[in-house]
């Protein structure tokens, strides 16, 4: 059902203000671009799902006390990916020291890591 109504994001849009008169709104942004609205269904595909209802941690935007929660990640490496932002896919934490195949099946067998936004 397509209901022709504006979206916006802070992953596309960056800084974003609302403004009103109590009859319109009038919204600018940061950036330009377009936010692509998806089916219920496709919110939680692997490696695209945000830190939502999922209850995953978000590689990119999670802080390091929220990184040091998934498996393998202390303060150096939660440091380090904060410090390779942004990531694409799960997988990439490879380019994290210390996180090779073995300790990234971990992670990706624990089920809480994923990727969002840009």
């Amino acid at each position: 059902m397509n209901q022709s109504i504006d979206l916006y994001g802070t992953d596309v849009h960056g800084t974003m203000t609302v403004t009103t008169d109590g009859e319109s709104v009038d919204v600018n942004t940061q950036h330009s671009g377009e936010v692509e609205a998806q089916d219920r269904e496709g919110e939680q595909q692997e490696d695209l799902s945000s830190n939502s209802s999922s209850g995953c941690i978000n590689l990119n935007t999670a802080s390091n006390e929220e990184l040091q929660s998934i498996v393998h990640i202390g303060p150096d490496r939660a440091a380090e990916i904060i410090d390779l932002r942004p990531f694409d896919a799960v997988s990439e934490l490879t380019q994290v020291y210390g996180i090779g195949d073995g300790r990234l099946g971990d992670i990706k067998s624990e089920d809480e890591a994923c990727v969002g936004g840009s």
